[in-house]
């Protein structure tokens, strides 16, 4: 047997075929997915992309090429949204398309594309023309319908390419400038959301929409008589237990059963100060109360536990709910009486799984979630609320505060 370390010949021997061997694989590597290894020599501009083809979109363009086979570290589209804004996009070198967007109107714009490699040295640009359709901003704006609600309006709207979008409402006083009273974002498709706080008088309302780019509408200029609305009295709301409402207050640490008192008693932010059922007592559950007067009701909101964030959009905290009302409850606790007033569900306003939050989650549960009654809904004195599901699944809730809004009927 030949010792290979002694016969220095045949080491050499099994080092060049190894060497050419790795250059073989190297080279069907190259060949198989040449797009992926590039030179890049510096002091030696790149080629300019070929083929060049375009996609048009909602206020955007997708751009797709084939790039040069030296020196490209990237791929640079520079172009205007509007008059006098310049933007740019860029794609690293492992792909073949980037995206321009931003545009403020539907219409053909120039593009011009350039492949950059080392030192930043350009290649000759190749200026494409792409037709982009209206921006989403534009589409919504048209799609706008306002109505006449209690303490305001209310704004309805399709965002049919869900763009990130702001509504902004305004008034003024008198000749003055315009004051900006509200500002409400969303990326949802359909929208709908109201502003509030105007007395019941004739009021002139003017809603500018922009996008995440600056761009802006025209103004909408309506005048509407919001509804009178005021906040009910919290202090005249109290239990009323009927046979059929299936739910216990929970007590711990030697506290006294936490039941529905606690959701009037104006305080959103204590653990225990909360309407807690009894652990695994059993979900769907309802509970019923009188408001205390007739009311016809606007509005509502709903605090969920507070406790760190084990219960913020997790946790106990009611996620889907039915609302119902009467003005006569038959005391047999049967439904006969009750009319539905809505179903709701809440929304987690970042979207994120249960667990994570944003600053927008924390916001929205300090200021309590907000709910509406529809405006078709009759006046009642008497709420009974069935909890179908809670954010952790469980089979109990807490309810931390409930406020309402509306008008007190004779």
């Amino acid at each position: 047997m030949v010792n290979i370390y002694k016969d220095k010949s045949l080491l050499k021997q099994r080092v060049v075929l190894m060497l050419i061997g790795l250059s073989v694989l190297l080279m069907v590597s190259s060949c198989e997915e040449d797009i992926w290894y590039q030179e890049l020599n510096p002091g030696n501009p790149p080629q300019s992309v070929t083929n060049v083809s375009v996609v048009s979109g909602a206020g955007k363009a997708r751009i797709s090429y084939d790039l040069p086979q030296e020196n490209v570290l990237y791929v640079l589209a520079e172009y205007e949204t509007r008059e006098g804004v310049r933007k740019e996009a860029k794609a690293s070198r492992y792909v073949q398309s980037l995206t321009v967007e931003g545009f403020a109107r539907a219409g053909a714009y120039s593009v011009s594309l350039y492949a950059v490699g080392l030192n930043e040295e350009r290649s000759e640009p190749v200026v494409v023309s792409v037709e982009i359709n209206r921006p989403p901003v534009i589409t919504t704006f048209e799609s706008i319908e306002v109505f006449e609600d209690f303490g305001g309006l209310t704004v309805e709207a399709v965002n049919e390419f869900e763009g990130e979008l702001v509504f902004e409402i305004f008034t003024k006083e008198g000749q003055g400038d315009l004051s900006l009273d509200h500002s409400y974002y969303t990326k949802q498709r359909n929208i709908r959301f109201s502003a509030r706080g105007y007395a019941a008088e004739p009021q002139n309302f003017y809603i500018v929409m922009r996008d995440r780019w600056g761009n802006s509408t025209d103004t909408l200029s309506v005048e509407l008589l919001p509804f009178f609305e005021q906040k009910l009295d919290r202090t005249i709301m109290e239990e009323l237990r009927l046979p059929t409402d299936n739910w216990q207050g929970h007590s711990w640490s030697g506290i006294a059963p936490r039941g529905i008192h606690f959701m009037f008693n104006g305080n959103a932010n204590n653990a225990n100060e909360i309407f807690h059922t009894v652990p695994n007592s059993g979900i769907p559950a309802h509970f019923t109360f009188d408001m205390g007067k007739k009311a016809k009701l606007s509005r509502y909101k709903l605090w969920q536990r507070w406790e760190g964030s084990s219960h913020i959009y997790a946790g106990l905290s009611p996620r889907k709910w039915k609302v119902y009302g009467s003005n006569e409850p038959n005391l047999d606790g049967s439904w006969d009486s009750w009319i539905l007033l809505g179903e709701y569900e809440m929304i987690k306003p970042s979207g994120l799984p249960v667990g994570e939050l944003t600053q927008d989650d924390w916001d929205t549960r300090h200021a309590g979630d907000e709910f509406d009654v529809p405006i078709d809904a009759p006046a009642v004195r008497f709420l009974r609320v069935v909890v179908e599901e809670t954010w952790g699944r469980t089979q109990h809730f807490a309810i931390s505060e409930l406020e309402f809004w509306g008008d007190y009927q004779e």
